[in-house]
C-alpha cells in the first residue's frame, strides 16, 4: 500500500489513526473502569472497618439505645450507594446487635431494613427518660438551690426516673 516513494495514501493514513483513536478510548475507559473499581474496594474496605468499630448494642450494657442509632445513623448516611447501604445495614444487624437485643429483632423479615430494626429495637428498649424529659427537667430546675449540681447528675445518670416527684421534694 505504500507509494513508490515510501509513504501510505491518506485514506490509510487516516483509517489508521481512527483505529489508534478508538484503541486510546478503549483504553481509558478500561482505565476509569479499574480505578473506579479500586476506589470501591477501598470504599467498601473503609465502611466495613467503620462497622466493626461501632460498639454492640445488647440492650442491658452501657450503651444506650439513642447512642446506638445516632452511631448506626451517622454512618448509614455517609453511604450514597443503597446496595451498600442495605449490606451495611445487614452487616450491622448480624455483627453489633447481640445478647437480648439480638433476640427482639432475630424474627424481622428484613436484616438489611434499618427503618425496620430501629422500630423493633424501639418497642423493646425505649429509654426510661426521653432527652426531651431531661431538658425540660433541667429548665424547671430553680437556680437559687445549692443541690442543683447534684440534681442534674441524678437526671442524667437516670437514677431519679422511679421517683420524679422527689426532686420537687428536693428544691
Amino acid at each position: 500500500m505504500a507509494h513508490e516513494n515510501g509513504q501510505m495514501p491518506q485514506a490509510d493514513l487516516l483509517e489508521q489513526l481512527a483505529i489508534r483513536e478508538r484503541q486510546l478510548e478503549q483504553l481509558q475507559q478500561a482505565y476509569v473502569q479499574l480505578q473506579g473499581g479500586g476506589n470501591n474496594a477501598a470504599q467498601q474496605e473503609r465502611l466495613f472497618k467503620n462497622i466493626n468499630r461501632l460498639t454492640t448494642f445488647t440492650g442491658t450494657g452501657e450503651v444506650s439505645i439513642n447512642s446506638f442509632f445516632s452511631s448506626v445513623e451517622y454512618l448509614l448516611q455517609t453511604i450514597e450507594d443503597p446496595q451498600w447501604k442495605r449490606e451495611a445495614t445487614r452487616t450491622i444487624f448480624y455483627r453489633t446487635i447481640q445478647g437480648q437485643a439480638k433476640d427482639a429483632v432475630i424474627n424481622i423479615p428484613e436484616p438489611d431494613n434499618w427503618d425496620l430494626i430501629k422500630a423493633t429495637l424501639k418497642l423493646r428498649y425505649r429509654p426510661d427518660t426521653e432527652p426531651h424529659q431531661i431538658y425540660k427537667r433541667i429548665c424547671e430546675l430553680k437556680v437559687n438551690s445549692d443541690k442543683v449540681e447534684t440534681i442534674i447528675i441524678r437526671i442524667i445518670n437516670k437514677q431519679d426516673h422511679t421517683n420524679p416527684g422527689k426532686i420537687d421534694q428536693e428544691m
